[in-house]
C-alpha cells in the first residue's frame, strides 16, 4: 500500500516539477528505506531480548530426602517425579530455573535424630 502511494507521489512531482524533484523524492525514499532497514534489525533483536526477559518462569523444584530418593515438582502441573529431567513427564513443560526445597529433608532429619534418642 505505501508502495503505491509512494509511486503516485512520484508521478505526481514529475508531472508538477520536472525531471529534478522525482530524483530528489527517490533519494529521500531511498535514504527512509536504508534508514528503515537499519533500525529494523535493533527492532527486531530488542524485540527478541525483551520475549526472553519477560518469559514465564518454569521452575522445577528439587525436594532432596534424607532416607529416600530425592524428589522433583514441577510448578506449572504440580506433579512429582523422580527422574531430574529438563522436562516434565507429566505435562512436557522445559524447565527454565531450578530451586531446592530442603524442608523435607531437615524434617526427615530431625525424625531420625528422634528417634535415636527414643532408642538410647
Amino acid at each position: 500500500m505505501t508502495d503505491l502511494i509512494a509511486l503516485a507521489f512520484v508521478i505526481y512531482l514529475l508531472v508538477k516539477y520536472g525531471w529534478s524533484a522525482v530524483w530528489w523524492a527517490l533519494g529521500i525514499l531511498a535514504f527512509a528505506l536504508i534508514l528503515r532497514v537499519l533500525l529494523g534489525k535493533n527492532r527486531k533483536e530488542n524485540r527478541t531480548i525483551a520475549r526472553g526477559l519477560q518469559e514465564r518462569p518454569r521452575t522445577r523444584i528439587n525436594h532432596p530426602h534424607y532416607l529416600t530418593d530425592d524428589e522433583y515438582e514441577c510448578t506449572v502441573c504440580g506433579a512429582r517425579f523422580r527422574s531430574n529431567a529438563d522436562r516434565c513427564p507429566h505435562c512436557g513443560v522445559i524447565f527454565n530455573r531450578t530451586e531446592v526445597s530442603e524442608d523435607e529433608f531437615v524434617q526427615e532429619l530431625e525424625e531420625e535424630m528422634d528417634m535415636d534418642d527414643w532408642d538410647e
